[in-house]
């Protein structure tokens, strides 16, 4: 079993993305605050985020597999 946290790239954000959404799902539909819940995000609020200065995103991954994002 291998565990990396490796630093992303601007191409990596649909897979932050992604991760966001799925993680998020869930909670999104039961409550519905679509104002505040990070799964109600377009994808263009990552990439926004991403080119922030004082922003860095780390892809944590399983042997190799994307299993979260910090």
């Amino acid at each position: 079993m291998k565990l990396k946290l490796i630093r992303t790239t601007f191409s990596d954000c649909p897979d932050i993305y992604r991760l966001q959404i799925r993680s998020f799902g869930e909670l999104l539909e039961k409550y519905q605050d679509y104002e505040t819940n990070p799964g109600a995000e377009k994808i263009e609020r990552i990439y926004e985020r991403f080119q922030q200065s004082e922003t860095d995103y780390w892809m944590i991954k399983l042997n190799e597999e994307i299993i979260g994002a910090v």
